[in-house]
Order: structure tokens, then sequence, then C-alpha cells
């Protein structure tokens, strides 16, 4: 039992996920109904589980299109849940078994930036960036 316990600890650590770029026009658009302009996310990236494959999340950036005017932060509120609805639309089609174009309607969501902030590739330059 050492011997087979030495060489399980020998082997390559699998990642516990990874993260796999994705493209708007080859991997998204004919699967959600949502389009250009009105989708604005940019630098997209399924997760997945690191031995399944199987995909455990979504991951991307939005660019600022509008100034923040009287909002509080990087962008303003109806521009945040705009793109939140479209990252939960990717995310839900790339869990979809059936490759087909839907309209997904969000009941609920969840956001955690920390685990992959600068992870992906440069952040987008912002509205009124010089």
């Amino acid at each position: 039992k050492v011997s087979t316990f030495s060489a399980l600890l020998q082997q390559p650590a699998k990642p516990r996920s990874s993260l796999v770029p994705l493209r708007f026009e080859a991997d998204i658009e004919n699967f959600i109904d949502i389009s250009r302009p009105y989708y604005a996310l940019e630098n997209e990236h399924k997760i997945t589980d690191g031995e399944t494959g199987e995909v455990i999340g979504f991951v991307c950036t939005g660019r600022r299109e509008m100034p923040t005017s009287r909002d509080s932060g990087g962008l303003a509120c109806g521009e945040v849940g705009r793109h939140m609805a479209a990252a939960g639309t990717v995310a839900a089609s790339l869990k979809n078994q059936s490759k087909n174009r839907f309209h997904y309607l969000a009941s609920n969501y969840r956001v955690d930036v920390s685990p992959y902030k600068g992870k992906v590739k440069a952040e987008v330059p912002q509205f009124g960036d010089k």
C-alpha cells in the first residue's frame, strides 16, 4: 500500500478548475437570444472542473459604455444589471445539454469576482479612461 500511495503523490496534481476561452461569434451567439450591441461582455471564459471537464461557471469582463452620473462605483446600476443578465444567460447556455437557441430568465444570481480577478486577460479600458 505504501508504494501505491507514493505513486499517487508523484503524479502531478490536477487543477481544481480551468479557464477555457470562448468567442462570442463561435461559442455563444448561436445559443442565446441576446445580440450585439446589447451583449457587451468581453474576455469570456467558461470555468470547467479540472477532473471531469464539466462546466461549473462563467467569467468575463463587462464594458462600461455609459457615464456613471449619480451612481456610485465603476458602472451604472442599469448597466450592471444588463451585464449580469447577459452573463447569466451565457452561463445557463453553457450548462444546457441541448445546443439550441434559448431565452433564459434569471430568478436569482450570485456574483463572486475575487477568485478570477486578474486571471482573465488584460482588463478592458473603461469609459473615460485615458
